[in-house]
């Protein structure tokens, strides 16, 4: 739906780079996310979405923390097909992952409060407790909902 340009795929590299060198990044190739996908390929695609959609609907959000939170915003590093099923409803990877994503990228990064809500709010309205508080926050949780079904019909 939303592809970057030549141009815009360079200005991505730039502020990218940084997060996607780090070698805990680099593990998420080892983690399976929607299908055959890996969350490392799952939080780029998220990302470039986010880029294109801020720059051809004109919102004027914020690239590098745009760019920041839409990368780190499934960085919870363990494999959650492997996770209990039979734990409480809120206690299941969908409602905790965002949580977890901050908690270890804050760990890693220095974050602005604009990247830890980006981060922590890309579930809603399934995390009803964290909305979304920036224009960056709405565009990567919309485009994490566009490209997980884009991936779920790709199986």
């Amino acid at each position: 739906m939303f592809r970057l340009k030549e141009s815009e795929e360079r200005a991505f590299k730039s502020l990218s780079e940084s997060i996607i060198s780090h070698p805990d990044y680099q593990s998420m190739k080892k983690l399976r996310a929607h299908g055959r996908l890996t969350v490392f390929d799952h939080s780029i695609s998220v990302a470039r979405c986010a880029l294109a959609m801020n720059r051809r609907l004109k919102l004027k959000a914020d690239e590098q923390q745009l760019i920041t939170g839409a990368l780190l915003h499934d960085f919870y590093l363990y494999d959650w097909h492997d996770a209990r099923i039979d734990v409480p409803l809120f206690k299941m990877h969908g409602y905790t992952h965002p949580f977890t994503a901050c908690r270890n990228a804050s760990e890693r990064f220095e974050l602005t409060g604009m990247e830890k809500n980006i981060i922590e709010s890309h579930m809603w309205p399934l995390t009803l407790r964290t909305l979304p508080h920036s224009r960056e926050a709405w565009i990567v949780c919309l485009c994490d909902k566009i490209i997980a079904t884009e991936e779920l019909f790709k199986r």
